[in-house]
């Protein structure tokens, strides 16, 4: 059972300002949606409806099933994966405004989401509608499995390194084309074939400037040059006509700057599938402007990865933690 959330409201409780971050991939865990599977029939109903419907198949019901060899399974697909997590940062947001009475958007001063966390950024904000916001991370997930190459050998990996030696390392891979993300002064992903990322590893400047090599179970190309080949039908599948204005700023994982312009920032969303995710930029300019950072979401991935930064840190990876704003 959950505990009752105050309502006693956000914004007063601290008079810094607050941003609210959506998380990527890199969830693995069974029953997005189980730990409230007590309003799935009444208060979650429509919602599940409109996403059953809007990817014309009975999706929502994958998001209850707690057993964790089919989580596993599952999301590994990331057509799958992608949809599944951007309704899930939908729902536990939803249900925080149907049992508090209050909106956390309006309660905060920006937002922002990690890679695919984005896609989330621009439906929470009001810029696309759920319906849109699924289907466009559905076909994205489609398009980039379609790129897979049985003759390539992508690899991914997340770099622990030094941070006096971030400058230098962010130039050279990015010099190399391999820079994925750029998730903190103390940790860089880098993709690419097996091959070349074995290569320009061989020649890193620096002495012992990367302190640990991770690698990571991905088999799709995020955020490289590759996947600017599905960018063109992304944009078709968008009606323009139709999106309206953020509610508050999108700070956008292309520029690590503020965006209120909803085509640019959906421009600027479907741009960055082939190119870094600038976190550290982003998260600099909430560091520099004194917010704190609220991690909506399934998973402490994105909380644990802000933890790095100077800066308050809450997650709201349940509807229970709220509480905790």
């Amino acid at each position: 059972m959950l505990r009752p959330i105050a309502r006693s409201g956000i914004r007063h409780l601290t008079t810094r300002r607050s941003a609210v971050t959506c998380p990527g991939q890199g969830i693995i865990q069974a029953g997005f949606l189980g730990p409230y599977a007590q309003y799935r029939d009444n208060l979650l109903s429509p919602v599940l409806e409109e996403i059953d419907q809007a990817l014309d198949m009975k999706f929502t019901e994958n998001l209850f099933n707690q057993d964790p060899g089919f989580a596993r399974d599952w999301l590994m697909h990331t057509a799958n994966a992608q949809p599944a997590i951007v309704s899930t940062t939908y729902i536990i947001n939803y249900l925080y405004e149907q049992v508090a009475g209050q909106s956390l958007i309006d309660c905060s001063d920006a937002i922002l989401g990690h890679s695919l966390g984005e896609y989330s950024a621009l439906l929470l904000s009001g810029v696309t509608d759920l319906s849109t916001a699924v289907r466009l991370v559905r076909r994205r997930g489609e398009l980039m499995q379609s790129l897979l190459d049985p003759t390539s050998d992508y690899g991914m990996m997340a770099l622990m390194i030094r941070p006096n030696q971030f400058d230098s390392l962010v130039s050279y891979f990015h010099e190399h084309r391999v820079l994925a993300n750029i998730n903190s002064f103390q940790q860089l992903v880098i993709l690419g074939e097996k091959s070349q990322l074995q290569s320009v590893l061989s020649e890193v400047p620096g002495k012992k400037s990367i302190l640990k090599k991770i690698s990571l179970p991905v088999q799709i190309p995020f955020h490289n040059e590759l996947l600017s080949q599905i960018e063109p039908e992304l944009t078709g599948l968008v009606d323009f006509s139709s999106i309206k204005q953020p509610r508050i700023p999108i700070i956008s994982n292309l520029s690590g700057e503020k965006v209120l312009d909803a085509k640019q920032a959906v421009s600027n969303t479907i741009a960055v599938n082939s190119k870094p995710v600038q976190w550290v930029k982003s998260l600099s300019l909430l560091q520099a402007e004194n917010y704190r950072v609220l991690n909506l979401g399934p998973g402490e991935v994105l909380h644990n990865l802000n933890s790095k930064f100077d800066l308050e840190n809450v997650s709201l990876s349940s509807l229970a933690s709220f509480n905790d704003i």
